[in-house]
């Protein structure tokens, strides 16, 4: 990364989670999480980003299956006659 102070940022996005800035003389995407700042390669942003909708789309599967094997566990047996 470029140790020039005087780097040129412009905040691409913000909400509850966080905010992703990039700096144009670095080409450097900074996200920052919380007390969390990671910095990424601006052209590794688009691999992270797949991977992070990915993980989104696996989260949700697999809490609807835990939901789905939590019910299945309390349903009542009904009797064979």
């Amino acid at each position: 990364m470029n140790k020039n102070t005087s780097c040129s940022r412009v905040l691409l996005a913000k909400n509850e989670a966080g905010r992703a800035g990039y700096c144009e003389g670095c080409d450097v995407v900074e996200l920052e999480i919380g007390a969390i700042s990671i910095r990424i390669v601006a052209t590794d942003l688009h691999y992270i980003s797949q991977l992070l909708k990915e993980a989104d789309a696996n989260m949700s599967h697999y809490r609807l299956a835990k939901d789905y094997e939590q019910r299945q566990s309390v349903l009542p047996v009904e009797a064979v006659h």
